[in-house]
């Protein structure tokens, strides 16, 4: 199953690389696009410069992202809440 990642955060990070351990990482995107680059190439994932490209990339999407971010998210991926 390719799975995504929204929110790179102290917890997010932590989760991606463990699906990605599991092999099921497909990509990433984070609001700070260089933090998502920086995972991405340590993990030999893809960085999405949009949380809608993810989306539409994999089978499920996990997010972690803040009470700020939240808005932010709900609005902007088309489809995906």
């Amino acid at each position: 199953m390719k799975t995504g990642m929204i929110g790179l955060g102290a917890m997010g990070i932590g989760m991606a690389r463990n699906i990605a351990k599991a092999e099921y990482l497909t990509g990433v995107y984070n609001r700070t696009a260089a933090k998502a680059q920086s995972l991405a190439k340590e993990l030999n994932v893809i960085a999405f410069n949009q949380p809608e490209e993810l989306a539409a990339n994999v089978d499920m999407v996990l997010t972690d992202v803040t009470q700020l971010a939240e808005p932010e998210v709900q609005h902007r991926l088309d489809g995906l809440l």
